[in-house]
């Protein structure tokens, strides 16, 4: 494993440490027999950037979505994941309840601190408000059902998949990842004159250095105004 899925490999041996050493201290057995990671002799592969588009491309995507004969609901997914660089489990899974329709606020709820398991929230489980434009707003109201789920599955009970919905962008560029969007969005944010740190809160990044001792302010409508003007771009208005 180590040798041809590095990554699993290594989740796998911390695992299997963390199982033994459970039944250790529940008196269970004596010693762990899980070997150190010193023990593999297979070396760490180098880390691969992240598949991204140039975010001059981004608008063109954006049209293509429009082009293509996606489910309603899969296309405006997947517009909701260029819009706001949220990984896509976490848009799937966007329900009406979180969304206060008169404000236009997508308030992703924060995950419990002893709940590891659920997914639908932000990687760093604190609550996340997106503000919506007005004019996606609408479309996502245009096509809105009696379903939980903003998104629903047009074959299931449940919501869009997750991988659906990549395999959908992929069509358009293979090299394209979810991550990879955060990237295009961030550079065209410092090349509209926005700070780092705004777009660093505007993908739900921890702030860094001074920025993370220092920043107190209320950023919500400076990313507010990131949203509109990133989707006036993407709609070749600005």
């Amino acid at each position: 494993m180590f040798d041809q899925v590095h990554d699993s490999a290594r989740k796998q041996l911390a695992y299997l440490d963390r199982v033994f050493e459970f039944a250790i201290n529940s008196g269970s057995i004596e010693s762990n027999p899980v070997p150190p990671r010193s023990a593999f002799e297979a070396v760490t592969p180098t880390q691969k950037a992240h598949g991204y588009l140039k975010y001059e491309r981004l608008p063109e995507l954006w049209q293509w979505v429009e082009t293509k004969k996606f489910n309603p609901h899969t296309a405006l997914a997947m517009k909701t994941v260029m819009l706001t660089g949220h990984r896509i489990s976490v848009v799937v899974q966007a329900k009406w309840e979180h969304i206060h329709i008169p404000s236009g606020a997508w308030i992703i709820p924060a995950r419990s601190k002893t709940d590891k398991i659920t997914t639908g929230s932000m990687k760093s489980g604190r609550e996340f408000r997106v503000q919506l434009p007005n004019e996606f707003l609408g479309s996502l109201l245009e096509h809105k059902s009696d379903h939980t789920f903003v998104f629903p599955s047009p074959v299931t009970a449940s919501h869009v998949t997750p991988n659906a919905t990549l395999k959908s962008f992929k069509v358009f560029d293979k090299t394209i990842t979810n991550h990879g969007f955060r990237n295009s969005i961030k550079t065209w944010g410092r090349n509209e004159g926005f700070p780092d740190f705004v777009m660093d809160a505007y993908v739900d990044h921890s702030l860094k250095g001074l920025d993370r001792s220092y920043r107190r302010e209320d950023l919500a409508p400076k990313l507010a105004e990131v949203t509109n003007r990133l989707y006036l771009y993407f709609k070749g208005t600005k």
